[in-house]
């Protein structure tokens, strides 16, 4: 569900939308390496960090740890992607 008026998603409501387009996406790890492969997170320790180019899909100003807040558009430069 939606947790803010703007409809950001969770990553595991991303998960769930990428399967019920068909795709192999087993969990939030996996989507997590996929934005990687993407220049959208990057591994920080422990944590993901969002990059510059993904912070444009979260609800922050700038690099965050761990961003819980994604925009809906994120669904379609996944699907995007994941068509190459």
């Amino acid at each position: 569900m939606p947790f803010n008026c703007l409809g950001d998603l969770y990553k595991l409501e991303i998960v769930s939308i990428l399967k019920n387009k068909g795709f192999n996406v087993k969990d939030v790890h996996e989507l997590n390496l996929i934005l990687e492969k993407m220049g959208i997170l990057i591994k920080s320790g422990s944590h993901w960090m969002t990059t510059k180019a993904g912070v444009k899909y979260t609800i922050f100003n700038g690099p965050v740890l761990d961003a819980q807040a994604w925009h809906p558009s994120i669904v379609d430069l996944i699907v995007k992607f994941l068509k190459k």
